[in-house]
């Protein structure tokens, strides 16, 4: 049996992790040790410290969604402004409408989008943007999801790892 603590380790050491990701930070990763060590001190300390990695761990997560649809609308109206500008630009080259133009049809754009559900806006993206881009996104998507789901089992193994000696310690069973 693989011991959490040393898979969360390995995942730490990842090169998934240490390639920047947009937010200039690194993700907010669950001290799966450090709470580990409070079982057996008291139940409030360890729900206190559980508690606000739970928080903390909410809120990057919160925060980095956030970013990645920032990312997504910012970069299709972006781009759908700028392939409008292309195409006015080819129509009438040298007017100084095209740039009155321009803002108006980033305001179209982004009307167009607002609203849109998040897989169609994905569906758009990849088929709008570069490859690059693309790959760029989903690597991020990626990582967002690895934290996540590694966050989420840190915090399930611990108060597995918590109730386990519960009874023997004459603690409350947190999983009632």
């Amino acid at each position: 049996m693989v011991k959490f603590g040393r898979h969360l380790q390995f995942y730490l050491e990842s090169d998934e992790l240490q390639q920047s990701d947009g937010a200039n930070e690194d993700p907010y990763i669950v001290p799966y040790t450090d709470i580990r060590e409070c079982i057996g001190h008291s139940q409030q300390h360890f729900v206190a410290e559980w508690t606000s990695s739970l928080d903390q761990a909410s809120e990057d997560y919160n925060k980095r969604l956030k970013l990645l649809w920032k990312r997504i609308f910012d970069d299709l109206v972006n781009a759908s402004s700028s392939m409008a500008c292309r195409r006015q630009q080819q129509q009438m080259p040298f007017s100084s409408q095209n740039q009155i133009d321009t803002l108006d049809d980033s305001t179209k754009f982004e009307k167009e989008y607002r609203g849109l559900p998040n897989d169609r806006a994905v569906q758009i993206y990849v088929t709008t943007i570069d490859e690059r881009q693309s790959r760029e996104l989903f690597a991020y998507i990626k990582k967002l999801h690895s934290t996540a789901a590694m966050n989420g089992e840190a915090l399930r193994k611990l108060v597995k790892k918590f109730d386990k000696g519960a009874s023997a310690r004459g603690d409350d069973l947190l999983t009632a």
